[in-house]
């Protein structure tokens, strides 16, 4: 069954709305929920992380500063894995993604065991952060960033670009042209991590039409990437997800009310075909638990 997902998304230069063929799904449920809060007052709550937001300790904290991305030594070290290690390397404190034979490559590191994933509980969210700084050409590519947070359920991580996995959990992705997101969910069923978005591994969240445009990738200028996902009640996670470049920013919220997945031990960040190459830097995945105001 493809999952239902409504969305809702905000931007600095559009006023939000709700989609009109994709209504909202009132927050709640069944199983215990943050049912005080409405949909308004959970918006920000998502992109902007208020105070009384009670941050945990980060998982990773990964700033590249000691020249290397071979070590697990957590939070201030991950060892980084690609399918395509020959296009990542270590330069100038930041991870270097570069171009080549692969038109996705992608990083993927581990911030919890496997044998012991994050769990959200109601009222916890994980935040993934990093900056991103594109270099080169950029061509139009509905996937050019692809972040992800996954579990892996007990699988290692694919060292081969064709290897095949069965993690599961959220994927966004932008449009580097256009500057719209869009979610994916990642299934559990065996496929190749993010460089193909194809069934039964993804199954599409909205997409034709369903975002807001917002600013296009600048090449040279470093973007602050977030995704957030937040357990709304038993049976609801959202997932946000946010780019911000000097005062341009751009956002979006997704809600997944399928027996949506609350385990994460696995962080991926990717490069579509649009974007020549880029650094990445400053990569951090914290626990967020959100108290009743």
């Amino acid at each position: 069954m493809t999952p239902r997902l409504s969305t809702f998304f905000s931007s600095p230069t559009v006023p939000k709305s709700p989609l009109p063929t994709r209504p909202l799904v009132p927050l709640g449920g069944p199983g215990p929920s943050i049912d005080r809060m409405s949909r308004i007052a959970l918006l920000p709550l998502l992109l902007l992380l208020p105070s009384w937001a009670t941050a945990q300790a980060p998982f990773l904290h990964d700033t590249f500063s000691d020249g290397e991305a071979a070590s697990q030594n957590l939070p201030a070290s991950a060892r980084w894995q690609s399918a395509t290690p020959a296009l990542v390397s270590v330069e100038g404190g930041a991870l270097h993604l570069r171009a080549g034979d692969a038109p996705v490559r992608h990083v993927a590191a581990r911030f919890a065991p496997t044998a012991a994933p994050v769990n959200l509980a109601v009222g916890q969210g994980v935040t993934l952060t990093f900056d991103l700084t594109p270099m080169g050409d950029i061509q139009a590519d509905p996937n050019a960033i692809r972040m992800a947070l996954l579990d892996s359920a007990g699988q290692g991580l694919p060292d081969g670009r064709n290897t095949r996995v069965g993690h599961r959990g959220y994927a966004v992705l932008l449009n580097s042209t256009a500057g719209r997101f869009r979610t994916m969910r990642r299934t559990g069923e065996s496929g190749a991590l993010i460089s193909s978005l194809t069934a039964p591994a993804y199954v599409h969240g909205p997409v034709e039409n369903a975002a807001k445009n917002g600013h296009p990738l600048l090449v040279g200028r470093t973007h602050q990437m977030s995704m957030f996902i937040f357990r709304v009640s038993e049976s609801r996670v959202e997932i946000s997800a946010r780019v911000e470049a000097t005062e341009k920013v751009n956002s979006a919220v997704f809600s997944d009310l399928e027996a949506p997945f609350t385990a994460f031990d696995t962080v991926v960040i990717a490069l579509g075909s649009g974007v020549q190459a880029a650094l990445i830097d400053n990569v951090q995945v914290s626990l967020t638990s959100l108290a009743q105001p």
